[in-house]
C-alpha cells in the first residue's frame, strides 16, 4: 500500500498554508490517514517478521549443509561457528533436538520445541526465550549473508529480500501518511483557534479570496461607477459623546496574519465592550463595505466616506469605533459582526485600485 495524498487544494498565504476544507473535513481526513498509517505499519511488521522467519529457516539449512558451501566462503567461518555453538547450547539446555520420543525434530519448529520442566521458573523461561531469540537473529543474519550460495535456500533468500524491501516501503509510506495526518490535525487546531479569536474562519476566507474575489452583494448604499459592495451587515449607529470617552485603558490585542489570514493596515482590538451610557444612539441600519467607501444606511442617520479617509479603527466586543480624517468624534457601529467588518475593511484596503478584481463567487462563511 502506498501513501495517498489528501484531496484538498492548498493556498499559501503570507504566514500560513491553508487547506481549502472545513475543520470537520480536515479532522475526518486526518483520522482516515491515521488508520491508513496504522495499516501500513502493521503490513510492514508482518513483512519484516515473515522475512526474518524465511531467513532463519535458510540459515538453519546452511548450518546443516555447511560442508557443501562453507569451504568456498572462508569469511563465513566465524559466523557459522557462533551459530553452531548457540545451537549446541540450546540443544543441551533446552532439549532442542533430543525429544523424549527419540525422534529428531527438523527445522525451526523442531529446534525450538523444547523438553520443558512441568513447572518452569520465570527466570528460566526468560533465559530460554532470550536464547531462542538470539539464535533466530543469528540464523537470519547467516541466511541473509549466504542465502544465495546454496541452491536449496536461494529461493527463500530471494523472497525474504523482497519482503524486507516491501517492509521498508510500507514503513516509509506509513511515516509519510502519519506526518500528513498530523499536519491536517494541526491545521484543524489552528483554524479552530483562529475562528475562536476572529468569530469566523478568517484563514479560509482569506485563502478563498486568493483565487475567487469576494462576491458582490446588494447594497442599500447607492453605488458609484466601478464601485462594488462586498459586505452588508445589520448594525446600530452611535457616536461617542466626547473624544475622551473611549476607554483607552483597555488592553490591546494585535491582529496576527496567522489567525486573520491578512495583514491588517488599520485597526486594533481592545478587550472589553463600550458602555451604552457613553454613547449617543443614532438608530439601526446597515453597515456597508465597498471597494471604494465605507457607509452606514439607517432610517435616522446615514453616512459614507472614502476608504482613504479612514484614520483608525478600534474593535471592541460587538462594536467598532471608526475614526475618519477631519472629525473629532468616532462613528461607533454596534454589531456582532465587528470582526468580519474589520476583516473586509482591511481586505479592500489592500486591493490594488488599478486592478480591482472582478466580482466572483460566494465566499465561505
Amino acid at each position: 500500500m502506498s501513501a495517498q495524498d489528501h484531496p484538498f487544494k492548498t493556498v499559501q498565504l503570507d504566514d500560513a498554508l491553508v487547506y481549502m476544507a472545513t475543520v470537520e473535513q480536515l479532522r475526518g481526513e486526518a483520522d482516515r490517514l491515521q488508520h491508513e498509517a496504522e495499516s501500513l505499519t502493521a503490513a510492514a511488521t508482518r513483512s519484516r517478521s515473515d522475512a526474518v522467519a524465511r531467513l532463519a529457516e535458510a540459515g538453519l539449512v546452511l548450518v546443516a549443509r555447511a560442508g557443501d558451501w562453507a569451504g568456498a566462503h572462508p569469511t563465513a567461518a566465524n559466523q557459522l561457528a557462533d551459530v553452531q555453538r548457540m545451537i549446541k547450547v540450546i540443544d543441551q539446555l533446552d532439549g532442542g533436538f533430543d525429544a523424549d520420543d527419540g525422534k529428531k525434530r527438523k527445522g525451526l519448529s523442531g529446534l525450538f520445541a523444547r523438553n520443558r520442566a512441568p513447572v518452569e521458573e520465570p527466570e528460566a523461561r526468560q533465559a530460554r526465550e532470550e536464547r531462542g531469540s538470539q539464535l533466530r537473529v543469528m540464523l537470519a543474519e547467516l541466511g541473509r549473508s549466504y542465502g544465495e550460495v546454496l541452491t536449496a535456500v536461494s529461493a527463500a533468500h530471494e523472497k525474504a529480500m523482497a519482503l524486507e524491501a516491501q517492509s521498508a516501503d510500507d514503513g516509509s509510506a506509513a511515516a509519510r501518511v502519519e506526518a500528513l495526518a498530523r499536519e491536517l490535525r494541526q491545521q484543524a487546531d489552528t483554524r479552530e483557534r483562529a475562528a475562536t479569536e476572529m468569530g469566523f474562519d478568517a484563514l479560509a476566507l482569506a485563502a478563498s479570496f486568493r483565487s475567487v474575489p469576494p462576491a458582490t452583494v446588494d447594497s442599500p448604499l447607492a453605488l458609484r461607477a466601478g464601485e462594488h459592495a462586498y459586505l452588508v451587515e445589520p448594525a446600530e449607529l452611535a457616536r461617542d459623546k466626547s473624544p475622551a470617552v473611549l476607554p483607552k485603558e483597555m488592553p490591546i490585542t494585535n491582529f496576527h496574519a496567522y489567525t486573520s489570514g491578512i495583514r491588517y493596515r488599520v485597526g486594533v482590538r481592545r478587550e472589553g465592550a463600550l458602555k451604552p451610557d457613553s454613547l449617543s444612539a443614532l438608530g439601526p441600519g446597515s453597515f456597508v463595505v465597498t471597494n471604494q467607501r465605507l457607509g452606514f444606511v439607517g432610517k435616522l442617520k446615514s453616512f459614507a466616506f472614502p476608504l482613504q479617509s479612514l484614520v483608525h479603527v478600534e474593535q471592541y466586543h460587538e462594536s467598532l469605533a471608526l475614526v475618519r480624517e477631519g472629525r473629532d468624534h468616532a462613528d461607533v457601529v454596534l454589531t456582532p459582526a465587528a470582526s468580519r467588518i474589520l476583516f473586509y475593511i482591511n481586505y479592500v484596503l489592500q486591493l490594488d485600485a488599478s486592478r480591482s478584481p472582478t466580482p466572483g463567487g460566494n465566499p465561505p462563511g
